[in-house]
């Protein structure tokens, strides 16, 4: 038995959002956010035919940054909407949720990325490094010789390049000579000035009389 495949004319696959599934762990009060999507076609007699499904979970960065979008990013300020729009624009490709980094630096170093004081992140300059999407970070830039070059971005997505020119240390002034050497001089000079009475009996100024005997 021979398989009949149909080929359909202009033939395009969409993306379809079945359900948005939102839940707070109310123990870390972190909100987590599954789409779950739906790619396929219509066919001839406009009914849907799905080729793949795709769940897409996000939490931590990722929802910040799908709060944080503006309406006028969007096209809309309908809550609906905007929900729909930035779902279909994570799920399309359009809104991407990872981050490729590339910090130009006129010297070889490091770069080291902090969230909420704490080093998440640490790659050399001068190479593309591939990053979940981010939000509120600070960038250092370190090199051994160099002056330290910090910055602080809103959000870390799509492709993002950072120049940075780090700059020489200032060459460190000699320590001043320590105080104490005028003491030396001092205590050298009480010791010759109490050898000067060595082989005296009675020293001068010392406040003994001398008594004369009477013949």
């Amino acid at each position: 038995m021979a398989l009949v495949v149909k080929r359909i004319e202009n033939l395009v696959l969409e993306k379809r959002i079945k359900s948005i599934y939102i839940c707070r762990d109310f123990s870390s009060e972190k909100i987590i956010v599954t789409i779950r999507g739906s790619t396929g076609f219509y066919d001839e007699n406009d009914k849907w035919k799905e080729v793949e499904e795709t769940t897409l979970t996000m939490k931590d960065d990722e929802v910040l940054f799908l709060m944080g979008l503006s309406s006028s990013k969007l096209g809309t300020d309908k809550i609906g909407e905007m929900i729909s729009k930035a779902a279909y624009g994570i799920l399309g490709g359009a809104i991407p949720l990872s981050c490729t980094l590339n910090v130009i630096s006129n010297v070889n170093g490091t770069v080291k990325i902090y969230k909420e004081g704490t080093n998440i992140y640490q790659f050399p300059t001068n190479t593309p490094f591939e990053l979940p999407i981010l939000v509120n970070v600070t960038i250092s830039v370190e090199s051994p010789g160099y002056k330290e070059y910090t910055t602080t971005l809103p959000v870390l997505q799509g492709e993002v390049t950072l120049n940075v020119a780090l700059e020489p240390e200032e060459p460190k002034e000699p320590k001043e000579q320590e105080e104490g050497g005028s003491d030396t001089v001092n205590e050298s000079s009480e010791n010759n000035e109490s050898s000067e009475y060595e082989g005296t009996t009675v020293p001068p100024d010392s406040g003994t009389e001398s008594e004369e005997t009477p013949f």
